[in-house]
C-alpha cells in the first residue's frame, strides 16, 4: 500500500469539547499540513446527517482517537461516551493536554495510566511528537526533521521507545505518551494490558526527556537538577552539575519598557539569575520549585529576565506563577512585554493578567493587548478586558477590537456596545454590524440600541436591516420608535420590503404612526402588497393615515382582491371615507365579489348614493334573489333624494 493510500485510510478521530473548538481547528490544520487526515464533528458532519451515526461511522473508519484534554473535556459527558466507543472498537487513544490539569471523576478512572502529550508546554515540539505517534498508528513512516540537539534528543526518545508505554483505557482502547509532571505513578494491574511490542521506559519529567538518547552507545549529559532554593541559601554558589543549555535568541527581544522603571529585589537577584540561565523549555518547572519559599516581590525587569526566550504554553505558565509576585496594577506596556511570544496561549495569559491590570484602560491599549487573537479566543479576551474600558470607544477602535472575531462578532459587539461613545452615527452603526446576518445581526442591532441616535431616517434604518431576512419584521418593530415622522408610503414600502403576510402586518402596525396623514388609497398600494390574508387588518391599521373622502379609485385600491365577508368588513371600516353622491356604476364596482354579503354592502352604501334611475335600481337589486328583500331594497333606492 502506498503512503497516499495509507493516509486516506489512516483517519484520526478527534475527540474534543466544543468549548475548545478554536484550538481543535488549529491543531487539525497543523496535523493535516503534515500529511495526516483528521475527522472532527464540527467540520465533517454534513447538514441533515444523523449526528450519532456519523460519530459511530467515523470511529469505525479511524485508526486512532486523538483526545484533546482540558478542563472542558474533563466535564464533557460526550467525550466519555466517545472513549467508551473507542474501547468497544479497540481503537488506540492518544491523549494530548492543552491545559496543565489532571483527569478527575470518570476520566480519572479511565485514564489512570494515561501518558499525555502536553501541547501547552512547547507547542511546536509537542506537535511533532504527536504527529509521529499518529503516523505510527496509520502505518506511515516517521519523518525525521533536522533539529537542534535538545529537540533531537526529545524526538529520539520517542523513536527509541516506539510508542512509549501503551496502556488500555477501559477494555480495548489504549492511551499512551508521556505523563504530565506531577502526575501519580502508573498503577500496575493485570486488568490493564500493555502492548507487547512496545518497550517499557521509565516515566520521565519534562526536563529529563531532553537528555534521553535513542542509542545505548550515545551517552547524553544529564540535565542539572534544580533544587528548591530559599533566600538564605542564595549567597552560596550553586552546584554546577553540567553547563546549562545556551539560551536561544527570541525573534523579538522582550524588554520591560524604559518608561516603566522599578527597583529589582536584591534578595532574589541571584536566584532570578540562576533560574534565567536554565533552558527556556525547562524553566517553568524550575521556577515553580525554585521560588517556592521566596515570598518577596519581583520587579518587572526580573520577571522579564525569567520570561526571556520562553514561548507559548511554557511562557503562559511562568506568567501565571510570577504575576502574583509583582506590584499591581501592572502598566499596559509591561503587560504587553509579558505577552510577547505567548501566541496560542495569549488569551490564557490575558486571563491571568486581567485582575492585575489598571482599572481604566483605553481602547488603543485593549487593541494592543488583544494582539493577533482570533475568533473565540479573541472574544474571551475581550470579555476579560471589557470591564477595564472606562473611556468611550470610537467606532474605529471598536472595529479594531472586533476584527478577527468572525463567528463571535455579535457576542463581541454585545460586550463592548455599552462602551461606545454616544450617539453613534447611523453609517457607523452599519459598519459595527459588519457582515452579520439574520439572527446574529438582529442580536447585534439590539446590542447597539444603547448607542443609537434618537431619530433615524428610513435610509439609515434600511442599511441596518440589510441581511436580516427572516428577522426583518422583528428588527423593524425594534427600531420603530426611532423612525422619523411623516414617512412617505414609498419609503415605508421600502422599509417593509422582504416581509410578507403576518410578519408584514406586525411590522406595519409598529411603524404606521410614523407615516404621513391624509393619504389616498392609491398611494398605499405598495404598503399593502404582500398582505394577502392579512389585507383587512392592514387597511384597518393604515385607516388613521387616510384622507377624507377617498376617491373611487382609492376605494377600489383599498379593497384590493378581497371578497365576500372580508370585502364587506373593509367597506364598513371605510364608511367614514366614502364620498357623497356616488353613482350607481361606482357602487356596483365596489359591490363586486361581495356575493353573500351583497345586500348588506348595498345597504351600507345607499346613504352616500345620488338618486338612481329606474334602470339603475333594477340593475342594483338584480343580484338579490329573494323577492321580498328585493322589493324592500327597491323601495330604499327610490327613496334616495
Amino acid at each position: 500500500m502506498t503512503d497516499r493510500q495509507k493516509i486516506m485510510n489512516g483517519l484520526v478521530f478527534l475527540s474534543y469539547s466544543s468549548k475548545d473548538e478554536d484550538f481543535a481547528k488549529k491543531l487539525v490544520n497543523d496535523i493535516e499540513k503534515r500529511g495526516l487526515k483528521c475527522w472532527m464533528s464540527c467540520r465533517d458532519i454534513l447538514p441533515g446527517e444523523d449526528y450519532q451515526s456519523a460519530i459511530v461511522n467515523a470511529m469505525e473508519r479511524s485508526v486512532a482517537m486523538l483526545l484533546l484534554f482540558s478542563g472542558n473535556a474533563n466535564r464533557s459527558k460526550e467525550i466519555a461516551k466517545e472513549l467508551a466507543l473507542a474501547s468497544l472498537r479497540n481503537k488506540p487513544v492518544i491523549p494530548a493536554r492543552i491545559e496543565d490539569i489532571l483527569p478527575t471523576g470518570a476520566f480519572e478512572y479511565q485514564m489512570t495510566n494515561a501518558q499525555f502529550i502536553d501541547l501547552f508546554r512547547n507547542y511546536g515540539d509537542a506537535l511533532d511528537r504527536l504527529c509521529d505517534a499518529l503516523r505510527r498508528q496509520a502505518g506511515l513512516p516517521v519523518v525525521e526533521a533536522e533539529a537542534s540537539p535538545s529537540k533531537r534528543n526529545t524526538r529520539t526518545l520517542l523513536l527509541g521507545g516506539g510508542a512509549a508505554v501503551v496502556i488500555a483505557a477501559g477494555i480495548g482502547a489504549s492511551v499512551f505518551l508521556h505523563k504530565p509532571p506531577g502526575a501519580p505513578a502508573a498503577m500496575s494491574s493485570s486488568a490493564v494490558p500493555v502492548v507487547s511490542d512496545a518497550p517499557k521506559i521509565a516515566s520521565l519529567s519534562s526536563h529529563q526527556e531532553e537528555t534521553k538518547s535513542i542509542s545505548g552507545s550515545e551517552k547524553a549529559t544529564p540535565a542539572p537538577q534544580i533544587p528548591t532554593v530559599k533566600r538564605e541559601e542564595v549567597s552560596s554558589p550553586p552546584v554546577q552539575a553540567a553547563a546549562p543549555t545556551p539560551l536561544p535568541a527570541p525573534a523579538q527581544p522582550v524588554e520591560t519598557p524604559s518608561s516603566v522603571s522599578q527597583k529589582d529585589n536584591a534578595d532574589l537577584a541571584p536566584l532570578v539569575k540562576q533560574l534565567a540561565s536554565i533552558d527556556p523549555n525547562m524553566r517553568a518547572s524550575a521556577i515553580e520549585r525554585g521560588l517556592t519559599d521566596s515570598d518577596g516581590k519581583l520587579s518587572y525587569d526580573q520577571v522579564t529576565q525569567l520570561l526571556h526566550g520562553t514561548r507559548e504554553g511554557s511562557r503562559s505558565q511562568i506568567i501565571r506563577m510570577l504575576v502574583p509576585s509583582v506590584q499591581a496594577p501592572i502598566p499596559v506596556p509591561v503587560a504587553l512585554s509579558f505577552l510577547q511570544s505567548t501566541d496560542n496561549f495569549r488569551e490564557n495569559s490575558i486571563e491571568v493578567l486581567d485582575q492585575y491590570l489598571p482599572d481604566s484602560i483605553g481602547g488603543d491599549e485593549v487593541i494592543a493587548l488583544l494582539g493577533g487573537l482570533e475568533q473565540g479566543n479573541r472574544y474571551q479576551a475581550i470579555s476579560k478586558l471589557n470591564d477595564h474600558i472606562q473611556t468611550p470607544l470610537t467606532t474605529e477602535q471598536a472595529l479594531r477590537i472586533l476584527r478577527g472575531t468572525e463567528g463571535f462578532w455579535t457576542q463581541g459587539l454585545e460586550k463592548i456596545s455599552s462602551k461606545l461613545a454616544k450617539p453613534v452615527a447611523p453609517a457607523d452603526l452599519a459598519r459595527l454590524l459588519g457582515e452579520t446576518q439574520q439572527g446574529n445581526r438582529f442580536q447585534g442591532l439590539k446590542a447597539l440600541s444603547v448607542a443609537m441616535p434618537e431619530t433615524m431616517t428610513v435610509t439609515d434604518v434600511n442599511k441596518l436591516l440589510d441581511g436580516m431576512e427572516g428577522f426583518r419584521s422583528s428588527a423593524i418593530e425594534f427600531m420603530a420608535r426611532r423612525l422619523e415622522r411623516d414617512v412617505s408610503p414609498t419609503d415605508m414600502a421600502s422599509l417593509l420590503d422582504g416581509t410578507e403576510q403576518g410578519n408584514r402586518i406586525n411590522a406595519l402596525k409598529a411603524v404606521a404612526s410614523h407615516m404621513k396623514k391624509g393619504l389616498q388609497g392609491t398611494e398605499m398600494v405598495p404598503v399593502l402588497e404582500g398582505m394577502e390574508g392579512f389585507w383587512e387588518n392592514a387597511v384597518s391599521t393604515i385607516r388613521p393615515n387616510l384622507g377624507k373622502p377617498q376617491s373611487q379609485a382609492s376605494l377600489l385600491a383599498l379593497l384590493g382582491n378581497t371578497s365576500q365577508g372580508q370585502r364587506f368588513e373593509i367597506l364598513r371600516d371605510l364608511r367614514a371615507f366614502l364620498p357623497n353622491q356616488m353613482s350607481a356604476v361606482d357602487v356596483q364596482a365596489l359591490l363586486q365579489q361581495t356575493d353573500g354579503f351583497y345586500e348588506q354592502a348595498l345597504e351600507l352604501l345607499i346613504p352616500n348614493m345620488r338618486p338612481p334611475s329606474s334602470e339603475e335600481i333594477a340593475q342594483l337589486v338584480a343580484p338579490i334573489s329573494a323577492s321580498f328583500q328585493s322589493g324592500q331594497m327597491m323601495k330604499r333606492l327610490r327613496d334616495i333624494r
